[in-house]
């Protein structure tokens, strides 16, 4: 065995161990940070985003709490995702990145939405029967997670998209803002 091939196989610090552990989990945290607010947004609008109830049909109460088209969600998303970019000193050129990643995540998300809106309708009718039609439902039901399924696969490559857009200490920053409300032990 050569001089490469034994340092190949030598143990990492337990320092440098739990550094690298730490700023995967930071940017964990922070990519799903991005998520939340870009799905509880484009879903449902900002009081949605707070009370994620988005998922449950979005605009309940009296007085909606959502947004009348994408165009508002889309302008919505980009103010809450300028305002996170500031408190990292994103650069103009990864403020434009983001803004196109959030518009595109946008549109991808606004069909997906209105089909939710559409299912919850459906539910509303099928509970409101007489009799209760549970192959219905279990179809309801399994459209309603082919909807969560392509939801997440657009949030993630979107999530990708904005991490890509920003340095490492970007998201570092970001993912320590995060950790402060989801009190995890796991990002340090």
């Amino acid at each position: 065995m050569s001089e490469i091939d034994r340092d190949e196989f030598a143990a990492e610090p337990i320092g440098q161990r739990r550094a690298r552990r730490r700023v995967f989990w930071l940017g964990v945290a922070a990519a799903s940070l991005v998520a939340a607010i870009a799905s509880a947004i484009a879903l449902g609008g900002p009081r949605d985003a707070f009370a994620m109830r988005a998922f449950f049909g979005g605009r309940h109460g009296p007085h909606g709490h959502g947004f009348e088209g994408s165009e508002a969600a889309r302008e919505h998303a980009e103010i809450a995702a300028e305002w996170l970019l500031r408190s990292v000193d994103a650069s103009q050129e990864q403020q434009a990145r983001v803004r196109e990643v959030v518009g595109a995540s946008i549109d991808a998300l606004a069909p997906l939405a209105d089909q939710h809106r559409a299912h919850h309708q459906a539910l509303v009718l099928l509970l409101a029967q007489e009799t209760i039609d549970r192959t219905a439902l279990e179809s309801l039901r399994a459209q309603e997670l082919g909807l969560a399924e392509q939801a997440s696969r657009t949030l993630t490559a979107s999530l990708a998209d904005v991490a890509e857009a920003l340095t490492p200490a970007q998201r570092a920053e970001l993912l320590a803002f995060a950790s402060r409300f989801h009190h995890s032990e796991d990002v340090e």
